[in-house]
């Protein structure tokens, strides 16, 4: 396919090159015919007389699309979306080289986390290197932002992060934004701009984001309440579309559905999913405001449970009694089949003689400070070391990294995060 796409714009080339040593003025031709077909690329032609070369202008109106698209497919993300805003005909052309270019396709940069520092809240960020599970120090993405007060990352979903900041304006009163590190662009989600500060009526949030739809992003709303003395949870969906906000019905769950808040939510074939107290999976629609309930792994003496999603499938991390440590990849949805991927002990994780793992303090921590992820793109796990330090394991190689002083005093909280370039 290149050699034809090459052998065709020589083709052209030549057949310019020769109408000009002819006298006759090819090129103009050429143009003439891809406006009658494409008006988009005439305005770019047109609007290019006064500083590009006329041959350089029709000898580009007159490639064909599938090397404008190779060509867009090759460039870095900068220049990339700088042609995209050139005209409507490219724009059209960009949708398809996006797909293509690898400099586009989502990889891990690094960890989002929150810490603790002599009793206030702190977002942090830290890269991760090429090529290893290496991260190292840094916050540069956090402090290109503006000066937030008690800045709290709340969830992460492909490359947008939603943020939670003490009020300007009114101390007492918290504002939640939408961050894109890789643009530096920050919103404030309106009407959701202003909660009380108070952990108890303060609601749970899951960020819903599909890059192939950026101009939509969903935020689910989890709001706890009493009724007729039972403990309720009810979820609202807030959906934005071009700066506009929609208000989706609520909708009460039923009383055995109660969401585990100290657990993140994962976003997966357009569905968010959170696990409940009851240690159930609670999958959903946010389009269509429905849910369903997923069952987890049929184990016995289960003391610990985490989900998320690695290579395009729901993953579950289960901790048993025995301490044995088990993957489950969740396989078929209709038929809600689990199947063991890895299964080995914590003391093969740390490399930890018996005596000296404290699995109680590995399990709290990962319980209530959700210092735990899993890595996207590898059979790779992040699990809490110490109070403010990460451990890398890799599942297919038993190879580790160890990450100290990630923040303050203690770690909560950990979002691996894949940068998105268009919004």
């Amino acid at each position: 396919m290149d050699t034809i796409l090459l052998q065709r714009s020589e083709w052209i080339r030549n057949q310019i090159s020769n109408g000009i040593k002819n006298g006759v003025d090819r090129s103009s031709t050429l143009c003439k015919k891809k406006r009658k077909g494409t008006t988009a690329t005439s305005v770019w032609c047109e609007g290019n007389k006064k500083t590009q070369p006329k041959q350089a202008t029709s000898l580009i109106s007159a490639l064909p699309e599938e090397l404008l698209v190779e060509i867009l497919s090759r460039l870095p993300p900068k220049p990339f979306f700088r042609c995209r805003s050139v005209c409507k005909y490219w724009l059209s052309l960009s949708s398809e080289a996006f797909g293509r270019n690898k400099h586009l396709q989502p990889t891990v940069c690094g960890l989002f986390h929150n810490y603790y520092y002599k009793g206030d809240s702190f977002a942090a960020f830290s890269y991760m290197s090429s090529g290893s599970n290496k991260v190292e120090g840094g916050d540069g993405i956090i402090s290109a932002l503006p000066c937030l007060n008690a800045m709290k990352v709340l969830d992460c979903c492909n490359g947008l992060v939603l943020l939670s900041a003490l009020s300007r304006r009114q101390p007492f009163m918290k504002v939640i934004y939408v961050y894109n590190p890789a643009t530096q662009s920050l919103s404030a989600l309106e009407p959701l701009s202003t909660l009380k500060n108070n952990d108890h009526f303060f609601p749970i949030f899951s960020l819903a984001f599909d890059s192939r739809a950026p101009s939509q992003l969903h935020l689910l709303c989890f709001t706890r309440f009493t009724k007729e003395d039972v403990m309720l949870d009810w979820f609202d969906i807030f959906s934005f579309e071009e700066g506009k906000c929609k208000r989706k019905h609520g909708k009460e769950l039923a009383p055995d559905m109660i969401v585990n808040r100290y657990s993140k939510g994962t976003f997966l074939d357009g569905r968010v999913h959170r696990l409940t107290t009851q240690k159930k999976i609670l999958s959903i629609d946010p389009n269509n405001c429905s849910y369903e309930v997923i069952r987890l792994p049929d184990l016995e003496n289960l003391t610990l449970v985490e989900i998320g999603q690695s290579q395009g499938l729901l993953n579950c991390m289960t901790v048993c009694d025995n301490r044995i440590l088990g993957i489950w990849v969740l396989k078929s949805y209709s038929r809600q089949e689990w199947t063991m991927k890895y299964q080995l002990s914590l003391h093969q994780i740390y490399s930890v003689p018996w005596l000296h793992l404290n699995v109680v303090d590995i399990c709290r921590r990962i319980k209530y400070r959700d210092n735990f992820a899993f890595h996207p793109q590898k059979d790779v796990l992040f699990m809490p070391l110490g109070l403010s330090g990460l451990l890398i394991f890799d599942l297919s190689s038993s190879k580790r990294e160890e990450l100290y002083n990630l923040g303050g005093f203690e770690l909560f909280g950990c979002w691996v995060y894949m940068p998105f370039y268009s919004i």
